[in-house]
Parts: structure tokens; C-alpha cells; sequence
């Protein structure tokens, strides 16, 4: 059995105008080509599928939405992960046609819902004879769902514990992924390394991690295979048009023996988004960069002594800085002025270089 874990997925204007262009079936094909040999494959939905106009917060930097036209695009092989930071771009509107049109075509979610009760929902789903478990979390910044609230299940350690556990009881396999990290950065936050060591207590197989927009390395914990940054998958060029950090990508593949639901093997292929947003196989060098990235940050995270370092490095980068940092806190300060730029960058910091206590 073999399962594609991917990152971000956002089909935006140019992918919707694609398939008016070419038709659903010629984009399926462009679209999924390299994971078309996948019995399941697990992606995050970044954008709510809705024919809302208005945002919920016109101030924020970037919202993102999908029309429903794209829905043709999927089958029954996809998971979706609601657990984000755009799910609720639209709002509780937004977020309720999402599950409705999901629910319409039986197609599998989790990570998000008009109640914590509704996000934290997980998923237990027979394939091929192993019963897996999925479990959706995004980090607490994120719009977390309350019990009077919609949105998403917030990566809480007390919330977690007995929910992962009893999952983990009661599956063959589990999957945990979780939207946290740092945008454009391939350093893991102290906060992931954390939880990490939470879920591989708890002998969770796979560990997924996105948001960072950008890819990192693989390592193993214990039982558990992490993949500590998938970037994005198909991303129409919403933000930073053209930027090699967010259009170099991978699509990471886990093949399970079904006989002792153990991984037999593990893999990645690199891929290059272009300007439409689809995903195709690099040219030669651009393949081996993106090979030596996630061989790279493997060697980093694994050895684990110097990841302090390698963040500040990350994070004083000037491409990260000019091309991205400054550019969307001059916005932020425009939209919604110089007092939550601070605490922004405040947060940031703290998330980035500092421990949870």
C-alpha cells in the first residue's frame, strides 16, 4: 500500500481558470501526476471551498478561498486536513460550505468544525484491510475552536493526550500532521521538536508537519517517521510570485506492508510548482538542490545540537527578511497598525527561539 503525504494545497483563480481552459479530466491529470500511483493520499486544505465574497477580516494580509468548481478535481483516495490558518479566511460561512460541499461528495476531513468538539473529531477508516487513524491540529494561533466557537483543533497537550491515545488503541496505523512552523523557514520550532517527542511517546507511525510553505527533512523518532516540512504541494501564486523557496517542493511517499502494518520504505520525489500552481518533475539541477535541502535539514534536525543556530541563521537570512518579512508587516501596519505588528513579532520570536513551559 502506498500513501502520498503532501503539504499545502491552494487552487486559486489560475487553477480554476485552467480547468475552464482545459477541462477537469486534462487538469486531473497535470494536477495529481505524481501521485497517481497512491492508494491514499493525505494533503492540508489550505483555502475553504466557498462562494463567499467578503472575508471575515478584510485587515488581514492574505486570505484565500477555492470555488467549488475544483471539488471535480478529487476522489475518494484524498484526506483532507482543515487544520489551518485560512480555513476560517471566510468565516464560520466559509468553513461550513467547506464541510458541506465535503460531506456532499463522502469525502474524508478533519481539523476543523463549527465547535472544538466538531474540530477535534478524528478520523477511523479501514484501507485495505488496515484500519488507520488520522488526527488534524493546527497550531493554537490559528482560529482555535472553542466550545461556543468554530474553528480549528488546537494542537493543546491536555487536549491531545487521551484523544491521540485512544486513537492510537484503537488503529493499526496513525497519522498525526500539524499547521505550525514558521513561514519560508526549514528550521523546526522548539514547540514542534516538543510535540514530536509528545506523539512518539504515544507511538504514533507518521508525524507531518506544514505551513512553513518551504521543505525540510526526514527523520525517525522512536517509532515514529516525522517529515518535518512537506511545503507547499499546488499552490496558485498567490503570494510571493516566482520565489524559488516556495515552489520547490517534494512529494513525500510511505509504503506499508498490510501483513504487519509496519513501513517498508520511504521516499520523496521533487517537483517544481509553476506559474499555474501545478506541480511537475525540476530540470536536473533544481532536482538536486531540492535533494540537498531535505538531505540537508535531515542531517540538522537528527543531530539536534546546533538547531538553535540554524534558526537564527533562518531567520536573519536577508531574502527572508526583504522578500518576505518586511514586505507583509508593512502591510500588517497599514491594515492594522505598528501595535500588532509588535506583538506579532513578539509571538514570533517566542514561538521560534524560546520553549514552552
Amino acid at each position: 500500500m502506498k500513501i502520498s503525504i503532501i503539504g499545502d494545497v491552494y487552487l486559486g483563480n489560475p487553477i480554476e481558470n485552467y480547468i475552464k481552459e482545459y477541462g477537469i479530466e486534462y487538469t486531473k491529470s497535470r494536477l495529481w501526476a505524481s501521485v497517481n500511483d497512491s492508494d491514499l493520499i493525505l494533503m492540508n486544505l489550505e483555502a475553504p471551498i466557498t462562494v463567499q465574497k467578503e472575508p471575515k477580516k478584510k485587515s488581514k494580509v492574505v486570505n484565500l478561498k477555492s470555488n467549488p468548481i475544483i471539488l471535480d478535481l478529487f476522489d475518494n483516495r484524498f484526506i483532507f486536513n482543515l487544520a489551518n490558518n485560512h480555513i476560517m479566511d471566510y468565516g464560520d460561512n466559509g468553513l461550513n460550505e467547506t464541510i458541506e460541499y465535503l460531506s456532499s461528495r463522502d469525502l474524508i476531513y478533519a481539523g476543523a468544525g463549527s465547535n472544538l468538539q466538531m474540530a477535534s473529531q478524528v478520523i477511523k477508516k479501514k484501507y485495505q484491510g488496515i484500519k488507520f487513524g488520522f488526527c488534524f491540529i493546527a497550531d493554537p494561533r490559528f482560529n482555535p475552536a472553542t466550545d461556543i466557537k468554530a474553528g480549528t483543533f488546537p494542537a493543546d497537550s491536555d487536549l491531545l493526550l487521551e484523544k491521540v491515545r485512544c486513537l492510537r488503541e484503537e488503529s493499526d496505523f496513525t497519522i498525526v500532521a500539524l499547521h505550525m512552523g514558521i513561514e519560508f523557514i526549514s528550521a523546526p520550532s522548539p514547540r514542534m521538536i516538543e510535540l514530536v517527542e509528545f506523539f512518539s511517546d504515544l507511538n504514533v507511525n507518521i508525524i507531518q508537519f506544514h505551513h512553513s510553505h518551504t521543505i525540510s527533512g526526514i527523520t525517525k523518532k522512536k517509532r515514529s517517521l516525522v517529515f518535518w516540512g512537506t511545503g507547499n504541494f499546488a499552490f496558485a501564486n498567490h503570494i510571493a510570485k516566482g520565489n524559488r523557496l516556495l515552489h520547490e517542493t517534494a512529494v513525500f511517499q510511505v509504503k506499508l506492508n498490510s501483513q504487519i502494518n509496519e513501513i517498508t520504505n520511504y521516499s520523496y520525489t521533487p517537483l517544481l510548482i509553476n506559474e499555474t500552481g501545478i506541480p511537475v518533475l525540476p530540470k536536473k539541477s533544481t532536482k538536486k538542490r531540492i535533494e540537498r535541502i531535505i538531505k540537508r535539514w535531515s542531517k540538522r534536525i537528527d543531530y539536534g545540537k546546533n538547531l538553535h543556530f540554524w534558526r537564527m541563521i533562518s531567520f536573519m537570512n536577508p531574502a527572508y527578511l526583504i522578500k518576505f518579512s518586511l514586505p507583509n508587516y508593512l502591510i500588517m501596519a497599514k491594515n492594522e497598525g505598528i501595535i500588532i505588528v509588535f506583538k506579532t513579532i513578539l509571538s514570533t520570536i517566542k514561538l521560534h527561539f524560546l520553549k514552552n513551559k
